[in-house]
């Protein structure tokens, strides 16, 4: 079988709030994908479950563990978050390009942008997670 990525489970483009590709300077720390189903299984007293399915199609989110950054690799990300013409937070969608199935999508910030500093000057953001909408155009 041929190997599966996000790509595949998407239908159409989602036009992103900001039209450039973003977060380019995230190449150093770990990073991971996440896939979910919208829904819930709840288990009843007796041990029963009922399943909640509120969309069968999956969810992506795309999560960053970034350390030992310089303040030039870590303030354009912290601007990228607060600018209010770029993601504003987690209110404007932007294109990502996934670093290793190379397609450009479109996605948002879910949480908030926390940035650590250890002295002198090395910067970290512990947990950085987007979500994906959609294939960009």
């Amino acid at each position: 079988m041929a190997a599966k990525e996000m790509y595949d489970y998407f239908t159409g483009t989602v036009t992103p709030d900001y039209a450039a590709t973003t977060l380019a300077a995230v190449a150093h720390g770990e990073s991971y994908e996440e896939a979910a189903v919208n829904g819930e299984v709840v288990e009843g007293d007796d041990g029963s479950e009922e399943y909640l399915v509120f969309d069968d199609d999956p969810v992506f989110y795309y999560g960053y563990k970034l350390n030992a950054l310089t303040p030039s690799d870590a303030g354009p990300i912290f601007d990228f978050f607060c600018d209010k013409n770029k993601a504003n937070g987690n209110f404007r969608t932007f294109k990502w390009t996934h670093p290793t199935d190379g397609h450009t999508y479109t996605a948002r910030f879910v949480n908030k942008l926390r940035r650590g500093f250890k002295p002198p000057e090395i910067h970290s953001f512990p947990s950085l997670t987007i979500k994906i909408l959609g294939v960009a155009p």
